[in-house]
């Protein structure tokens, strides 16, 4: 059982939930989540969202503890969190040698989310290319770059490819966990 990716629109205007990309699809169905940030960055505004609205849910009753970095977006919700969760942060400027997912969970997510949509390229040339009279292929209609719904999907198919086995190295690696 894994938590649902969080999607946040890399910078610039995000694309309206009504927009094209989105009709007839219910979000709420959408391998991960979406929101957007001008900047693209964490800000307290979507953190609070994610911790209520994504994470809570999914830890439930479970005891957990959260690790976060220090960046400033993290801030404590004002009200209490569930007696089951404990957040601690790492310390100051450690998050690329003690964070699991800077120790190759991120790495990981990315070569299959490239892998995806290469192969989704390649199959959109490839069924576009008709042979002329003389023998020479040549491409029927522009590929269309993909949409942030179609990425949106190919990042939820490849976080399910990122292994258990992956994430508990990765833990490993970062050297946060107490020895067997």
């Amino acid at each position: 059982m894994c938590l649902t990716p969080h999607f946040l629109w890399l910078g610039g205007e995000a694309p309206c939930t009504h927009s094209q990309a989105f009709q007839g699809v219910d979000l709420n169905t959408c391998p991960v989540r979406y929101t957007h940030q001008k900047k693209a960055w964490m800000d307290g505004q979507v953190f609070q969202y994610w911790l209520n609205n994504i994470f809570l849910p999914f830890v439930g009753n479970r005891k957990v503890l959260l690790l976060l970095d220090n960046c400033p977006g993290h801030v404590l919700p004002i009200g209490n969190l569930p007696a089951n969760v404990r957040i601690e942060f790492l310390p100051p400027n450690t998050t690329s040698k003690h964070q699991p997912l800077d120790q190759g969970i991120i790495r990981c997510l990315k070569a299959w989310y490239r892998r995806s949509m290469l192969r989704a390229r390649i199959q959109a040339l490839e069924s576009g290319l008709l042979t002329n009279a003389a023998g020479a292929l040549q491409q029927s209609a522009p590929v269309t770059p993909p949409d942030v719904y179609q990425a949106m999907v190919a990042l939820g198919l490849a976080w399910d490819k990122v292994t258990v086995a992956t994430i508990q190295g990765c833990w490993k690696h970062a050297c946060i966990l107490p020895p067997p």
